[in-house]
């Protein structure tokens, strides 16, 4: 191979380099994006802890309600769903529980977004049939915690 032919190959190198370092760098500028925006997000939140229920004495799972009524789950101690089941998180509103969502595990991150709810008075997680349940399986319940 010439000088030229040489030199051409290496710029090229260094330009697929140059390229990767970049999406490197955008993919972990969103990222810090993402937690200072969560650390935010906590900081003007209630955290309410919810204590694991006679039958899971040492399950733990912590719920930031925040000042917008929006509702984020992070998970400290639950084990993994079974194979056709996953954690639903409950708010007691009026007496009554009110579906807040499916928590799906993620790798990257033990807190997720789940839906919005005004006036709830506390929080529980059961364990259900994947995709959730329209009422909580009362003998199924892993944690709760009241406000």
């Amino acid at each position: 191979m010439g000088g030229l032919g040489f030199l051409g190959y290496e710029l090229n190198s260094k330009s697929t380099e140059l390229q990767q370092i970049a999406q490197n760098n955008a993919v972990l500028s969103t990222k810090v994006t993402s937690l200072e925006e969560m650390n935010s997000m906590m900081q003007n939140s209630v955290k309410i802890e919810l204590k694991g229920v006679a039958n899971h004495p040492d399950m733990l799972a912590d719920v930031y309600w925040h000042t917008s009524k929006k509702v984020f789950l992070e998970i400290k101690n639950l084990p993994a769903a079974p194979t056709g089941k996953q954690y639903q998180l409950w708010a007691i509103v009026d007496g009554k529980p009110v579906d807040m969502g499916m928590y799906n595990a993620k790798k990257d991150s033990t807190i997720q977004e789940m839906k919005s709810v005004n006036n709830a008075k506390a929080f529980a997680i059961t364990l259900e049939k994947e995709g959730g349940n329209p009422t909580p399986t009362m003998e199924e319940m892993y944690v709760m915690g009241t406000i």
